[in-house]
Order: structure tokens, then C-alpha cells, then sequence
């Protein structure tokens, strides 16, 4: 959030999920009908890693919320976070 708020990207939390173990999906929205939708696992090493959700590098708006609709269903803790980012400059590490 604080890397939006640097980078003058608005940031909406679209879904408070539980604070303590809700998961968080991250939507970069790029404004012109696409998506990228990304949520973290945990790797190997037992370090969370951010993946996309889908093979598809990006989803339509229809995509993402019947995606997000049916992960609510499942989980009703779950974050959603979207970011606008229509000129693809979101990363989820600031660079040096």
C-alpha cells in the first residue's frame, strides 16, 4: 500500500477478509477491460510468493469477478485488493 501511495497508483480495498489469516488476492486493473489477479503461496522454502491466479496472463473485468465471487463463497475471509495500473508499473518489491 505504501508503494501505491508513493507512486500516485490509487489503491481500493475492495474486501476486508480477516486480518490475521484471510487470504489476499491482488488485482492490477489496467483500465481498459483487462486484469492481471495475483494471490500469495507459500514456496519451498516456506516464503510467501505472489502467483498469478490463471494460465491467462489477463482476465476481462467478467473474468475476475466471477473468480473473486466464487473464492468469497469458499472463503468469506479473504482480502481483495485492486490497484489501477494502466501503464503496467506495479510491482510487489521496490526496486533499488
Amino acid at each position: 500500500m505504501r508503494l501505491c501511495s508513493q507512486r500516485n497508483q490509487p489503491l481500493y480495498i475492495k474486501k476486508k477478509g480477516d486480518p490475521d489469516a484471510g487470504i489476499i488476492f491482488v488485482q492490477l486493473n489496467k483500465l481498459d477491460g483487462t486484469n492481471e489477479l495475483f494471490t500469495q503461496i507459500r514456496g519451498a522454502e516456506g516464503i510467501l510468493n505472489w502467483v498469478p491466479v490463471s494460465d491467462k496472463i489477463r482476465l476481462n473485468d467478467i473474468e475476475v469477478d466471477e473468480y473473486l465471487e466464487k473464492q468469497k463463497v469458499y472463503d468469506p475471509d479473504i482480502w481483495i485488493i485492486e490497484v489501477e495500473d494502466p501503464n503496467d508499473k506495479f510491482c510487489f518489491i521496490e526496486k533499488a
